[in-house]
Parts: C-alpha cells; structure tokens; sequence
C-alpha cells in the first residue's frame, strides 16, 4: 500500500481577487476549526491547556496579514500572482 502522496493542488498566475478566494479562505476555514476545537476542548474541561491551539492561530494568523498584504501589492500595482503548491500526504501508521 502507498502511504506516501504528493498532490499539486495549484500552479499558475492568478488574479488577486482569485488568490484571496483560493488562499485566505483555506487559511479562515483552518483558524475556524482550531477555534472549533478549542471550544469543544474547553466545554469538556474548563482546565485544559489552549496555548498550543491559541499558538496555531496566532501562526495562521500572522501568515493571513503577510498574504492579504502581498494581495493588496499585487492589486495596487496590477499584478498576477504566481502560485506553486504541491502538498504531501503521508499515512501515519503509528495510531
């Protein structure tokens, strides 16, 4: 069985506007499910530790101001944006 998979989810130029669909929508949905998880971890147990999860969205968060203000660049001056990404989905066969 392979357990090892690379996918070339996008390659090209693209407007702004499409890379502001495609990309900072993928990054909202990611924020809105550790938020999701984080409540859900926090209903069961008032206690728990949300600092990794707060962590993760600080990061994703950081990494959405960085791309919305290479959008806004690339709008003002009338730029495309190239966009190459390739991920890589491994089985984790530990579980």
């Amino acid at each position: 069985m392979e357990t090892l998979k690379n996918v070339e989810l996008l390659k090209g130029s693209f407007t702004p506007s499409e890379v502001k669909d495609l990309i900072l929508k993928s990054l909202n949905n990611q924020i809105n499910n550790l938020k999701l998880k984080n409540l859900s971890q926090w209903i069961h147990d008032h206690n728990c530790d949300q600092d990794v999860i707060n962590r993760q969205i600080e990061k994703l968060e950081s990494r959405k101001k960085d791309i919305t203000s290479l959008i806004n660049k690339a709008h003002q001056s009338g730029c495309e944006l190239k966009i190459d990404d390739t991920i890589n989905i491994e089985l984790n066969l530990t579980k």
